[in-house]
Order: C-alpha cells, then sequence, then structure tokens
C-alpha cells in the first residue's frame, strides 16, 4: 500500500512531466530539432570550458568564439533559437543582456529597414505597361522583366528558396502551404474566430482549417504558466504540511 508521501511525491513527478511536455510545445514543431542541437552544443561548449552559470559574458564568449565562422542571418538565427531553449530550460532571458545584442548587430555590419512600398513601386516602373494577360507578377531575369507571368508553381516554390537561405533542413519539403498555414497561425495568435479563419483559406471544414493552423503561441504560454502555476501551488501547500 502506498502511503501519503509516495502519492505525493508520484502526483509532483506527473505534474513535472506535464509542464516539461508544455515547454517543449512552445518550440516550433518543424525545426524543434535545430533549437535543441543548438541548445545542446552551447551546454557542451559550457561543459568544456566548466562553466556553471549563464551570464551575459558567457553569451557573448560563446558567441565570438563558437559562433564566429557563421553568417549573419545564421548568427540571428542562433541567438533567436538560443534565446527560447534557455528561456524554456533554465528560466533565463538572455535577450535582456544589454551587449548581445549590439554585438550582433556590429557583426550583422549596417542594417537597413526596407521601404517595401517603394520596392513595389520601382517594381512597377521597370513592368511593361502591355502584356497579353493581366497578371500584376511577371519574370525577372537579368535585370529586366519580360512578358511571361509567374504562375502558381513558381510562388509555391518561394517557401524552399526561403528555407535554403536560413539553413533549414529538408528545404525542398516547405512548399506553398506553408503560405496558408503562416497565414492561417497569425490569424489565430491574432484572435481571428474560426469562421474568420475559414473564410481566409476557402475551407468548409473546421477540421481542414485546424489542420493547417500551428497552435496557437498565446495558448500554449497560457496552458504552460497554468501548468507551472498549478505545480508551484502544490510544492507550497505539500512543504506547509
Amino acid at each position: 500500500m502506498q502511503t501519503c508521501s509516495s502519492n505525493k511525491e508520484e502526483t509532483c513527478s506527473e505534474i513535472s512531466n506535464i509542464a516539461a511536455d508544455a515547454k517543449d510545445s512552445l518550440l516550433p514543431s518543424k525545426s524543434k530539432h535545430l533549437y535543441e542541437e543548438t541548445y545542446n552544443a552551447y551546454r557542451k561548449w559550457r561543459s568544456n570550458k566548466k562553466i556553471d552559470t549563464i551570464c551575459e559574458d558567457t553569451i557573448l564568449a560563446y558567441f565570438s568564439s563558437e559562433l564566429s565562422r557563421y553568417k549573419s542571418s545564421s548568427l540571428w538565427s542562433k541567438y533567436s533559437m538560443l534565446r527560447s531553449t534557455i528561456n524554456l530550460r533554465e528560466r533565463i532571458d538572455i535577450s535582456k543582456f544589454p551587449s548581445v545584442i549590439p554585438y550582433l548587430k556590429r557583426k550583422a555590419g549596417k542594417l537597413e529597414n526596407v521601404n517595401l512600398l517603394e520596392l513595389v513601386r520601382r517594381y512597377m516602373e521597370i513592368r511593361p505597361t502591355k502584356t497579353p494577360h493581366n497578371r500584376f507578377f511577371i519574370n525577372y531575369t537579368k535585370e529586366k522583366c519580360t512578358i511571361q507571368p509567374v504562375g502558381i508553381h513558381k510562388i509555391g516554390g518561394v517557401p524552399a528558396t526561403v528555407a535554403k537561405y536560413l539553413g533549414l533542413e529538408n528545404a525542398s519539403s516547405y512548399t506553398g502551404h506553408c503560405f496558408r498555414r503562416s497565414s492561417a497561425s497569425l490569424l489565430a495568435n491574432a484572435g481571428a474566430t474560426m469562421e474568420r479563419i475559414k473564410r481566409h483559406g476557402g475551407w468548409r471544414s473546421t477540421t481542414v482549417a485546424e489542420g493547417y493552423i500551428e497552435e496557437c503561441e498565446n495558448t500554449k504560454i497560457k496552458v504552460a504558466n497554468l501548468i507551472l502555476g498549478e505545480e508551484q501551488i502544490y510544492k507550497f501547500a505539500w512543504n506547509r504540511e
């Protein structure tokens, strides 16, 4: 027969496991392994250097020594993955270290905001005014526009091109459906109703629409906080007995 104490230990262990699963769900499911690999590489470096704590100097030393070979875009990607995993695993927000962001910006060189409206206007200026179709996007080759329209397959290939540029594994698996998934997820995060999401994607079935939505990040965070809150409350009550 189990004692009251052992029952409490099992309950605490169960809650801890649920909380751990909730934390893991906060990482993007498709690239979760990249987050884990980046975090484990950082932990291995700390272990080799016999560093027990995470501080601003530790992060700067890691970036300047171990990640110096990476291009600017990859460096920011590594930082983003480390920020998320360290925050989840060790409850430390490295984005609050005042020198980290300026260091990354300096490594990246001068950053300029892209004026998308001006970019579209420039495209309209070089685009032929007369075409045998009414498509807005046409092919751009050898610094000039042709009259051939950009088709659905070329637009659908953009996510794979972006994934390849970011160095993601299996870049070719990122298809045009990424656009639908991303836009549906953004709508869900913004608080849109399921009916609005279905109209946006042209879906009649709620089940199909839900299949295109990555679980809302805000919902994941709330669930994790609720679980962790219950765990802390339970431990407090147990310690008082």
